[in-house]
């Protein structure tokens, strides 16, 4: 049975394998990144570019921009990873590393709740 899949961060590494295996078995794929790669952009998928999950306001607009009814399977899997060492910690770093890493899933998952199949 075809699904609808919704990736956040599916532009390279592991969120573009799940998207090519998702696309790979006939579900309807849609992928939110910042930028796309050129490996996503040659697969028959719908990209949705320009995402930062750090703002709020595009956060906000994410639901309409997804064609489905419902969303069957999500990955939230964009994230970043702050290179600091003790005692050299920036906390601006860990500040936006918390913004990506914690609060953007969060954002993400509260914008399409009522997408998302129960």
């Amino acid at each position: 049975m075809k699904k609808n899949i919704v990736i956040f961060g599916g532009n390279r590494g592991i969120g573009l394998e799940l998207v090519r295996q998702y696309a790979a078995s006939g579900d309807d794929v849609t992928v939110f990144c910042r930028k796309p790669s050129k490996e996503l952009e040659k697969l028959n998928v719908q990209v949705i570019s320009e995402v930062d999950v750090k703002e709020d306001l595009v956060i906000s607009k994410i639901a309409s921009q997804i064609a489905y009814k419902k969303i069957d399977i999500f990955i939230h899997n964009s994230g970043i990873l702050v290179g600091d060492t003790f005692p050299e910690i920036s906390l601006d770093a860990m500040r936006e590393s918390f913004e990506v890493n914690t609060l953007g899933p969060l954002k993400t998952i509260l914008a399409l709740k009522d997408k998302l199949v129960k």
